[in-house]
């Protein structure tokens, strides 16, 4: 039977270790660059682990991982190993604050549909 989850947040089984608030896909796979993620992790996890997921859809912002300096107020795009940058192939969201380096963590604004660039 069908369940209709209307709180924003899914669960996903892990295909690998994978940090918190990494972007990851459906199958739970850490989304690469030029992948369009389900959401972003809310709890790190190991392979065969479900973990909490916020969807891409959740109203409100999101914690992402930076993989380089980014200003705030900039558009943030999917990055390689689960994280967002300033360049990429679609549009995640836009930076509520800075990050100074790769693996910072950051809040975006989501953008609920990927745009391509």
């Amino acid at each position: 039977m069908a369940t209709v989850n209307d709180n924003g947040c899914i669960s996903v089984t892990l295909a690998a270790t994978t940090p918190l608030y990494s972007r990851v896909t459906a199958a739970g796979v850490i989304a690469g660059a030029a992948v369009i993620d389900v959401g972003v992790t809310l709890e790190a996890g190991v392979a065969g682990q479900a973990v909490a997921v916020a969807a891409r859809t959740k109203p409100g912002t999101h914690k992402v991982i930076a993989a380089a300096a980014i200003a705030s107020g900039a558009l943030v795009y999917t990055a390689a190993d689960g994280e967002v940058s300033t360049t990429g192939s679609f549009i995640r969201g836009q930076a509520m604050e800075a990050a100074g380096a790769d693996q910072d963590v950051i809040e975006i604004m989501p953008l609920v549909y990927p745009i391509p660039v």
